[in-house]
């Protein structure tokens, strides 16, 4: 009871911190690690979210935060959102929360935090995690790869393969869709100054955008 208590209080908390500042429409843009797209036409919301932290046997960090969102940008905020890990088979660690855009900085708070997260950021706290600077963005969509490579294309065709290809869980910023393909860019942050590279992509190269179905349950004896 207490846990459930506690859980209840933090969203209550986040919701009353929500109405009580000047809310606006979410719009498409990035901040820190926090990556989403808000389509205009659909009002559909997909993201992306990756950080860590510490020094890892392997030279990586110690602990990591990962996790996908989608939602819809309908009604006033804030807005309802699912997130999971972007290889969930099941919604069996599906979790969901809010988001919402305070002046110049979004906002996310989540009904409990995801494996790893809390030694990274707290979504899951009596207040939410606050990304400030909002760099907006002209990108409909959030997309993250599936693929070992997923090349780049001068056209949504198969023969005009470019050698420029991402790796699994890069992410690509979408702009525009035809059917089997999706026309976006790659922010590399990894270098001196950033670099953006952009092109097609294969459909079947990236991760659903959509919540992964739910878990099966045992069949009543």
């Amino acid at each position: 009871m207490p846990v459930v208590a506690a859980g209840l209080f933090a969203v209550l908390s986040a919701a009353v911190a929500a109405d009580s500042h000047t809310t606006r429409p979410l719009v498409s843009g990035s901040a820190r690690e926090l990556v989403v797209g808000v389509d205009p036409d659909t009002k559909v919301i997909t993201g992306y979210y990756e950080s860590g932290t510490g020094q890892g046997p392997n030279g990586g960090p110690r602990f990591t935060c990962i996790f996908v969102l989608r939602g819809e940008a309908k009604g006033d905020p804030p807005y309802a959102i699912r997130t999971w890990y972007p290889e969930d088979k099941d919604d069996s660690d599906t979790i969901d929360g809010k988001i919402w855009m305070e002046e110049g900085d979004v906002a996310v708070h989540l009904e409990e935090e995801h494996g790893g997260c809390w030694n990274v950021e707290h979504f899951a706290g009596e207040e939410a995690a606050t990304f400030f600077g909002w760099e907006t963005g002209a990108w409909r969509a959030v997309r993250v790869v599936s693929a070992a490579r997923a090349y780049f294309h001068d056209e949504p065709d198969t023969a005009r393969r470019r050698k420029a290809y991402l790796v699994a869980d890069n992410v690509l910023r979408v702009f525009k869709t035809t059917p089997g393909w999706v026309y976006g860019e790659f922010v590399n942050q990894n270098l001196r100054k950033p670099v953006a590279t952009t092109g097609w992509i294969r459909d079947r190269d990236l991760f659903a955008d959509t919540p992964p179905p739910p878990a099966a349950r045992p069949r009543a004896k």
